[in-house]
């Protein structure tokens, strides 16, 4: 598959989604939700083993890329256990193990992320190389603290007042907030690598980046101005489903790049 297709491929497929959604009977809509959800993290999963096992054990990207699929698999497994619990389980057994795998998800998805922002410091690629270093690092912060400030905070003042489970929200706003300032590198790198195939991985990486902080503001601007959420179901999980294609589009495209340099 071409650059180019895996750089449409996510949304063509969320395009499409949308559409089936639209014209499905009204019992058909939430599975369907479920369907883009799931498939899009197994696609996810699917690109990371693939970036990763095109490298040699032990090697640096390796390591990241699997780190990056652990992410995925593990919040797929919350999926999982969500669907399948069973009410004799407990609510509180079932959110503490819900929580344990967001938290490990988030944890992985935080590290395998700074490490691939940071490729180009690990390769040696000159710094100077890429135009604007500083405004994009200083962009990305603010964007981090303007997005994900409030719901940490919310966050914090729930588990001070003794909602323990707030631990899970805060675990995830706070790896959305290093992911998002973690956006500049990310761009850096692929800006350093323009004109060349190497940057397409980095390329969609930073757009998964900007994909998650835009799914972000929408669900904070909708709960700013008090709007349930679940009036734009649909919309807001195409919109946590691009990104998770995004990452796709990068691990095939970071195994497309090895596979052509090995041959």
């Amino acid at each position: 598959m071409s650059y180019r297709s895996l750089a449409w491929l996510p949304i063509v497929v969320v395009g499409a989604f949308l559409l089936a959604w639209a014209v499905a009977p009204m019992p058909a809509r939430e599975p369907l939700l479920i369907v883009e959800i799931e498939s899009s993290k197994a696609l996810a999963l699917l690109g990371c083993a693939a970036a990763a096992l095109v490298f040699e054990p032990g090697e640096y990207l390796r390591r990241a890329w699997l780190l990056l699929g652990a992410c995925t698999l593990l919040l797929f497994a919350r999926d999982v256990f969500a669907m399948a619990a069973h009410p004799a389980h407990g609510d509180t057994v079932a959110l503490v193990v819900q929580g344990v795998f967001a938290i490990a998800g988030n944890g992985c998805s935080v590290v395998g992320t700074w490490m691939l922002a940071r490729t180009w410091k690990v390769s040696g690629l000159d710094a100077g190389a890429a135009p604007g270093g500083n405004a994009l690092l200083i962009g990305a912060i603010v964007a981090a603290a303007l997005v994900t400030g409030w719901p940490v905070i919310t966050d914090v003042r729930a588990l001070v007042g003794g909602d323990v489970f707030a631990v899970v929200p805060l675990a995830s706003d706070l790896a959305d907030a290093v992911i998002v300032a973690l956006l500049a590198p990310l761009a850096r790198t692929a800006l350093a690598l323009r004109g060349g195939v190497l940057r397409w991985p980095w390329a969609f990486l930073t757009a998964s980046g900007l994909l998650w902080l835009a799914f972000d503001v929408a669900y904070g601007a909708l709960t700013a101005a008090h709007v349930d959420p679940s009036r734009a179901h649909a919309v807001l999980e195409a919109m946590r489903t691009l990104p998770t294609l995004y990452a796709f589009s990068a691990g095939l495209s970071q195994r497309n790049i090895l596979a052509v340099s090995v041959a």
